[in-house]
């Protein structure tokens, strides 16, 4: 697999976000998260539900292995990178 096929996910989330700021949100809310290190999936299902915000992707494109843990106050932009 190479990087490039590794990049359409993220700028997917970018781009959603970009159209959630774009449709009048004035600042970007902030959320306490606390999501632990698991596969990517696992972490986009906790933050949906720790920022109220729905995220809709197909799982099964998404690598199994664990990524890093996300932890404090962010912005839900800046949660995703």
């Amino acid at each position: 697999m190479t990087i490039a096929t590794l990049q359409p996910l993220p700028r997917a989330l970018r781009c959603a976000l970009f159209g959630l700021a774009a449709a009048g949100s004035a600042a970007a809310a902030e959320h306490d998260f606390a999501i632990p290190s698991a596969p990517l999936a696992e972490q986009l299902r906790a933050y949906a539900k720790q920022s109220g915000l729905q995220v809709d992707v197909d799982e099964s494109r998404l690598s199994p292995a664990p990524r890093a843990a996300l932890g404090g106050r962010h912005d839900d932009a800046a949660a995703l990178q």
